[in-house]
């Protein structure tokens, strides 16, 4: 977004000023990256506390400044939207296809960034039913890569 306001001649100083987020949404962040679990193959999961309501597009920050970390190209992060309703903000960088993995638990989106609303849901009944997916997306994931592997060897 900055680089697109700059071409267009924007002052970088207001751009950064706008675009900045308040102190607590940045403790936050850090706290949920700080509580990331690493799954394997550069995919990560975040659960927030189950007592803490938040917006949306918070759960998509934190899963995008997941994606800032080196060796993470896939994440999500899961929490509640409202006392009723738990959400999953999901985003990949390039490999790996989050619109499937989120129509797998109801929601949808697009290759990169997508998630779900699931109402009537706990918190942790989510983020173990996502764990399960993950876990079983990535198996799959090796035996392909096992397989591609097999097949390289054997043209030789």
């Amino acid at each position: 977004a900055a680089a697109t306001l700059k071409s267009m001649g924007a002052d970088m100083v207001t751009v950064r000023k706008v675009l900045r987020d308040p102190i607590d949404v940045e403790k936050i962040i850090a706290k949920a990256l700080m509580n990331s679990e690493e799954l394997g193959n550069g995919f990560v999961v975040v659960a927030l506390g189950d007592n803490e309501i938040t917006e949306r597009t918070l759960l998509a920050k934190i899963s995008d400044k997941l994606l800032s970390v080196d060796n993470i190209e896939t994440a999500f992060t899961i929490g509640h939207l409202d006392e009723n309703c738990i959400g999953i903000s999901a985003r990949s960088m390039e490999k790996t296809n989050v619109q499937v993995i989120m129509e797998e638990m109801g929601g949808g989106g697009h290759f990169n960034a997508a998630g779900v609303n699931r109402k009537g849901k706990a918190l942790q009944e989510t983020h173990q039913e996502l764990i399960k997916i993950l876990n079983l997306y990535l198996i799959l994931l090796r035996a392909q890569h096992h397989h591609k592997q097999k097949q390289y060897i054997m043209r030789f």
